[in-house]
């Protein structure tokens, strides 16, 4: 039962080899030394039971070493799957990701595309309005060329014809009768001097008032333009029997006339054609001047004419 221990190994590298492989021999070789004759600390033989006790300690505490191991090594093998695991879901996220960054990749180019399309129509389109913009600023110099001839042609349609504000023919039925009562009121009053006769009237139309207490408007065509003018140079003489006359308008000159008052607050007037305005103030809304109440009232623009110098139209 009693062993020799190799010269080799001591007791200090025994006890300095801590490692889990050689506890084993370790303890063995210890209580081999302690048995031998020449260890000074050797107590005398210990009997059998005792020695077998402290081997079995021995191989169950390497035995519980062992199955420690085991575990951690079994841990490690867990983690070592739970980690492959997790990988190969990041690797098959990371397939998804680059998928859809294809998929992405191709829409990008196609919108890029489809905006070099859009650019390109934009271009085109662009032109086309330019185009179209030159086209209407042509369109609308011919239209206002045009405009200002109508209205050139609309002047010169008017340019013998005379307003005349303040005239009783209310109860003049035939037309032959208003040319006689407007050569004797009006034009042998603002100019006697001068021989009037009714040739030199070729037209005479009245426009009823929007107020039935107001005389109607009286538009007179004369023959000769300078006609006209005659009858202007006295109006003085016609005010004192409290009518008043005027070149006939067009629509926009009543226009501007209409816009310079409101705007400006400004009266106004044409002489042959021209806008003047008038340096006194505006006319007052209490004003009770006959001659200017029905310089005033509203006029609607119906032309009437003569059917035959019978009759005239009160339309």
């Amino acid at each position: 039962m009693y062993h020799s221990v190799s010269p080799s190994i001591t007791c200090s590298a025994l006890c300095d080899n801590q490692d889990s492989s050689n506890l084993m021999f370790y303890d063995i070789a210890q209580y081999k030394l302690m048995l031998s004759s020449d260890v000074e600390t050797n107590p005398g033989p210990a009997d059998l039971e005792t020695i077998l006790d402290a081997i079995k300690q021995s191989e169950e505490k390497v035995l519980n070493q062992i199955m420690s191991v085991k575990s951690e090594i079994t841990d490690i093998k867990n983690d070592i799957s739970t980690i492959h695991k997790d990988h190969l879901k990041l690797q098959s996220e990371v397939n998804e990701i680059r998928e859809k960054q294809a998929s992405y990749e191709e829409i990008l180019k196609s919108t890029h595309q489809h905006v070099d399309v859009l650019e390109e129509i934009t271009e085109n389109l662009r032109l086309d309005i330019d185009h179209v913009n030159n086209t209407a600023e042509t369109h609308y110099d011919t239209l206002s060329r045009l405009t200002e001839e109508v209205e050139r042609l609309n002047i010169k349609s008017i340019s013998n014809n005379m307003r005349v504000f303040g005239l009783s023919v209310e109860n003049i039925s035939t037309y032959s009768d208003l040319v006689k009562y407007v050569l004797e009121n009006v034009l042998k009053i603002a100019c006697p001097t001068f021989k009037w006769s009714t040739d030199d009237i070729t037209n005479i139309r009245t426009i009823p008032s929007s107020d039935p207490k107001n005389s109607p408007l009286v538009i007179v065509t004369f023959r000769y333009e300078d006609d006209k003018y005659r009858v202007f140079n006295g109006r003085d003489l016609l005010r004192k029997n409290l009518i008043r006359v005027g070149d006939d308008l067009t629509y926009n000159q009543r226009q501007s006339l209409k816009r310079l008052k409101n705007n400006e607050g400004k009266i106004g007037y044409f002489y042959k054609g021209k806008l003047c305005v008038r340096n006194d103030n505006l006319i007052s809304e209490s004003s009770t001047d006959r001659v200017y109440r029905h310089a005033r009232r509203l006029v609607t623009p119906v032309i009437n004419s003569p059917s035959t110098d019978q009759e005239m139209d009160h339309q």
